[in-house]
């Protein structure tokens, strides 16, 4: 990965997840099951999505967006949706595991580099 796609995929999985997480948490009633589930879902959609345009990316690799993303992302919902959305969103547990689902995401739907057994 270079430094290039690193900044515009963690751009774009941001403004994406933003609006996933504005649709669903504003819009949809997160109390049912199913509308979770949906949630989770697009969640994994998103991430799939932004991760396999990151390219091939290989086992030690993979540790650069699980640790940069995810903290960028939670400063992100804090100062940005926080205000938006209200700070009541970080005691649902829905938030957190949208957060599992795109870590999971992140490291099984990627592009995988063959490794050399040379």
């Amino acid at each position: 990965m270079t430094a290039k796609s690193i900044i515009l995929t963690t751009a774009g999985l941001i403004i994406l997840l933003s609006v996933v997480k504005v649709l669903f948490i504003q819009l949809f009633d997160m109390s049912m099951w199913y509308m979770v589930v949906l949630f989770l879902l697009a969640t994994i959609l998103v991430t799939t999505g932004i991760i396999r345009r990151a390219g091939v990316i290989n086992n030690f690799e993979i540790v650069i967006p699980l640790v940069f993303w995810t903290p960028v992302i939670l400063l992100w919902d804090f100062i940005v949706l926080g205000g938006w959305l209200g700070y009541d969103m970080y005691y649902h547990l829905y938030f957190w595991l949208g957060y599992a689902a795109m870590v999971f995401s992140i490291a099984i739907f990627r592009k995988w580099a063959p490794m050399d057994r040379g």
